[in-house]
């Protein structure tokens, strides 16, 4: 990870217990089938309260660090927008 925003927002996810995984030097995925290592913190959900959900925390943990979070597909989100810092 060349990225010092992203790596930033990534061990702090990481850290709470967020399935992510690296992707490439600006992004990466939090794998939502993967699930919580915390019991009971769901990190997003594209079906359960009938519509897309994301864990504020999520949210605001990767708007600190200069990113944005977009659905890949309904089990991943993807990460990403980072500058270069």
């Amino acid at each position: 990870m060349k990225n010092k925003n992203k790596r930033e927002a990534f061990d702090v996810l990481d850290a709470l217990g967020a399935p992510v995984f690296d992707r490439d030097a600006n992004s990466f995925y939090v794998d939502l089938e993967e699930g919580s290592s915390e019991p009971g913190v769901v990190w997003g959900d594209f079906y359960e309260l009938g519509y897309p959900w994301v864990n504020p925390k999520l949210e605001e943990v990767v708007a600190k660090h200069g990113g944005f979070v977009e659905w890949k597909n309904p089990g991943v989100l993807w990460v990403g927008g980072f500058d270069d810092a």
